[in-house]
């Protein structure tokens, strides 16, 4: 069985100046995990990487590896390797010595440096670049090379920060498949961070959402996107479409009155909580569609290439939805009267929450 907190952040703060970018950040990360830290830009993601590697310490708080404090261990003796969002590869070093410069500096012989390095070069799917200087190499495979120069290493924790970010869509693909095999190869326990929630999510076993400094949800991808924690989630991921309305109890629940109709809720919404429609649970068709559905009016409408995304007014609000492109059959146009509806278990309810002071 896992530990669950082979790699632990306790209580863990951080600031520049009078700044606060981290507060009291908890998490666990289990051996063999691997973890996606998701959040917007300035949220101390890649503040909470850096205090992991020994870049910088902490305000206050700890970290632990394996039971022991690295506050106070140097970063080149915590066995812990980072790959950077640039690459950092030298230029003027021919691949193979990139990914064995910290082996030179661990001192390790010639000849098990040459075998270890070959060995990640094979990992990484790049046998024969060996003799290429990283100029001659395309984007995915220079982050490749990143990649093996920290695996050559054996590290206990495998930090990756934005790994995918500089590269384009087709290449991130692929490369998210990469890290994913090379996982599964090695079974080493990896933080990633990321502001694109398709990368966190189909990499990672868990994920930490961070917003203001703080850990706002950590859980598995599904039950993060199906069950947010709070408001600010919920807004994250495009869960923010709330139902206005009084909510009232009725036989076998509650249901919510809202622009002179009454809307079904799930059988967990009480009085006092917010109810969300996530964008991709609000269905849309012509006027005259079957029964259940509300009436409503279509009052934007964008093809975005593999998705077409909408805006509707329903029960007194306006609603934002989305829907594959292939999907979308009817010939609709803003201002067509509509008919909208929802599965009532695809309703999203959490507690309504103030925002944080630092927001």
């Amino acid at each position: 069985m896992m530990d669950p907190a082979f790699l632990r952040f306790a209580g863990v703060r951080h600031g520049y100046g009078a700044r606060h970018v981290l507060e009291e950040v908890d998490l666990a990360v289990a051996q063999g995990e691997f973890v996606a830290l998701l959040g917007p830009s300035g949220c101390g993601k890649t503040t909470l990487l850096n205090l992991t590697a020994g870049f910088l310490a902490p305000s206050a708080g700890d970290i632990l590896l394996d039971g022991a404090s690295v506050r106070d261990v140097p970063s080149h003796l915590r066995g812990i390797a980072m790959v950077f969002q640039n690459y950092a590869l030298f230029p003027h070093m021919r691949v193979a010595d990139n990914v064995g410069f910290g082996l030179r500096m661990q001192r390790v012989p010639g000849a098990e440096r040459r075998r270890r390095v070959h060995e990640a070069l094979a990992l990484v799917q790049l046998p024969d670049a060996a003799d290429k200087y990283p100029d001659a190499l395309s984007g995915g495979q220079r982050q490749r090379v990143a990649l093996a120069r920290a695996l050559v290493l054996r590290p206990r924790v495998l930090l990756l920060d934005e790994p995918l970010s500089n590269l384009d869509p087709a290449l991130r693909a692929n490369l998210r498949a990469e890290l994913l095999r090379l996982h599964r190869l090695t079974g080493m326990t990896t933080v990633m961070v990321t502001h694109d929630v398709q990368e966190a999510f189909s990499v990672a076993d868990r994920v930490a959402v961070m917003m203001h400094g703080r850990v706002q949800q950590y859980d598995a991808p599904a039950r993060v996107y199906r069950r947010p924690a709070n408001t600010r989630v919920a807004d994250y991921f495009g869960l923010g479409n709330r139902l206005g309305g009084v909510m009232r109890a009725c036989a076998g629940g509650h249901v919510l009155d809202s622009g002179g109709l009454s809307l079904p809720l799930p059988p967990d919404a009480r009085p006092g909580m917010t109810v969300a429609v996530p964008a991709h649970a609000l269905r849309l068709a012509a006027a005259g569609a079957p029964q259940g559905s509300l009436p409503a009016r279509l009052t934007a409408l964008t093809y975005l290439g593999d998705s077409v995304e909408f805006d509707v007014e329903v029960a007194g609000q306006t609603l934002r939805g989305v829907q594959p492109a292939g999907a979308w059959a009817e010939p609709l146009r803003p201002g067509d009267a509509v008919q909208a509806g929802w599965d009532v278990a695809d309703l999203v309810v959490f507690p309504a929450e103030a925002p944080d002071a630092t927001a």
